[in-house]
């Protein structure tokens, strides 16, 4: 059974669940960025990492980012058409930017991740009087946790997003192949 849900036939089905799951995870990644919070973080020499509680700001989507978002609504859409009318170009295109943003995504994630512990520490460092400082520092924390594990989450779904277009391309190539060579034969026949 693995093997059939695995198999090259099953490519253009698995593709079109991977596109639904990247539809997902991007409605996630506009949420994520409705209601955030930025804050300055300061590194003294010698000194711990400090929140700068007097920078804190609620960020939400910029025009910028609602069309990065609008873009990779279209490429998604031009993945699953690609499918439904089993064009090759399409997949071409929808392959060869989910190598891009698999790539993008995954840095991001790893730069993203890679800022927690930082944040973490800064935080753990916020005065316990502060009460507001301590919410925000934390809501911050929380966001980039949440970004990272999300732009994780988009690297995996883009990489198998690539690899299903690769494979359901050559399905319909081999697809294409056969249909040719059973009109060759059948004008043979006759």
């Amino acid at each position: 059974m693995l093997r059939r849900m695995l198999g090259l036939r099953a490519s253009p089905k698995l593709l079109v669940a991977v596109c639904s799951i990247q539809l997902s995870v991007l409605l996630t990644g506009m949420m994520q960025q409705l209601n955030r919070v930025e804050c300055r973080i300061a590194v003294p020499a010698g000194g711990p990492v400090v929140v700068e509680c007097d920078t804190c700001v609620h960020r939400s989507m910029t025009l910028r980012s609602f069309f990065i978002h609008l873009g990779g609504v279209a490429i998604i859409g031009c993945g699953i058409c690609a499918v439904i009318y089993r064009e090759q170009r399409l997949l071409s295109i929808y392959g060869s930017a989910m190598l891009f943003f698999s790539l993008v995504v995954g840095l991001i994630a790893m730069v993203t991740a890679l800022e927690g512990p930082v944040l973490e520490v800064a935080v753990s460092g916020i005065s316990q009087l502060d009460d507001e400082c301590i919410e925000l520092g934390e809501r911050m924390l929380a966001n980039a946790r949440g970004h990272a594990t999300l732009a994780a989450l988009g690297c995996l779904v883009d990489t198998m997003g690539a690899v299903l277009a690769i494979r359901s391309k050559e399905l319909f190539s081999y697809e294409e192949i056969a249909s040719q060579h059973a009109e060759v034969n059948a004008a043979q026949a006759l």
